[in-house]
């Protein structure tokens, strides 16, 4: 059985991989958390409580694993200032930290979640790995710092990498951070008018459960990478505008109201995404699943069957 190690594991993408994998009889799975821990009960799961900025406390406590799965960061855009260059400074430790970790520990496979914010600074329509990085905001700078971090630990043969480039991803459980939960949350306000700032900016959005099992198929089949650093996107392939995203969503909730833009509301790197899914497509045979107004429908059904109105 494959002993796989989760930085990150509370939040919402790596709760949801948690559940994913436990539900295989093949992995022994410990996940990380820094304050509060997953009120879940799973099988062959164990959660640690772990300062991931202080190297000696997870040396301390982790001793061995397979496979690393590196969530753990600061994900918050567009920062500015102080917040913007301690965001960058702690993203960059972690990763350092965990890249030490394997080197001690000895585990030569590692996945780490890495942002379409890297792209921040493309002028490419359509996102390509090789696209040029000049990212203009924190945590495109600091995602793509963390990335060469690991490009360097790779290139010394401590272990091979992949860092999927994420996009914009939805859910139930989602932070309320998240466009889509930001967007519910306004609409279902009192206010007879609302506004979204830019509406023409495009975001390429993927479902939870297609990042969770592109996941799961690149840890069954990390033999196949021939590199031993390989960036790929992990994204739908195609890309909404905000007002479409925010158009469905008061479909969905069957409510109607005075909906504005702002055009002119853009901040420094938020430039349209839309990521080209080719390389991931063809490595591990993945193929995003689920549309976003399916997804949205998913999400609706599940808050309903809780007893929580979407």
């Amino acid at each position: 059985m494959d002993k796989i190690l989760i930085f990150g594991a509370s939040g919402f993408i790596g709760l949801n991989l948690v559940k994913k994998l436990s539900s295989f009889n093949n992995f022994i799975i410990t996940g990380t958390y820094l304050n509060n821990k997953p009120r879940v009960e799973l099988p062959n799961v164990t959660f640690l409580k772990i300062n991931l900025t202080k190297y000696l406390e997870m040396k301390n406590k982790i001793q061995e694993a397979d496979f690393i799965i590196h969530l753990a960061a600061d994900r918050d855009p567009f920062l500015e200032g102080k917040s913007g260059i301690n965001q960058i400074n702690k993203n960059q430790l972690i990763t350092e930290n965990i890249s030490k970790l394997a080197k001690k520990i000895k585990c030569k496979k590692m996945i780490y979640i890495s942002s379409a914010y890297i792209y921040s600074g493309t002028r490419d329509k359509r996102f390509k790995e090789n696209s040029f990085l000049d990212p203009k905001e924190s945590l495109g700078k600091s995602k793509l710092l963390c990335e060469k971090i690991l490009k360097n630990y790779s290139s010394k043969n401590y272990f091979k990498c992949i860092s999927f480039r994420l996009f914009t991803v939805y859910g139930n459980g989602a932070s309320d951070k998240q466009f889509v939960e930001i967007a519910i949350k306004k609409i279902k306000s009192k206010l007879n008018s609302i506004n979204f700032g830019n509406g023409s900016i495009k975001r390429d959005m993927i479902y939870i459960d297609d990042v969770t099992n592109g996941i799961y198929l690149s840890i069954l089949n990390f033999k196949k990478i021939n590199k031993i650093y390989l960036p790929i996107n992990l994204g739908y392939g195609r890309s909404l505008k905000i007002e479409s995203i925010v158009n469905m969503i008061c479909k969905g909730l069957k409510i109607k109201k005075k909906i504005s833009y702002n055009e002119n509301n853009s901040r420094i790197g938020d430039n349209d995404h839309l990521c080209n899914i080719s390389l991931l497509e063809n490595i591990f045979k993945w193929k995003p699943e689920t549309t976003f107004r399916s997804g949205l429908l998913k999400m609706m059904n599940e808050r309903l069957k809780i007893g929580n109105k979407i």
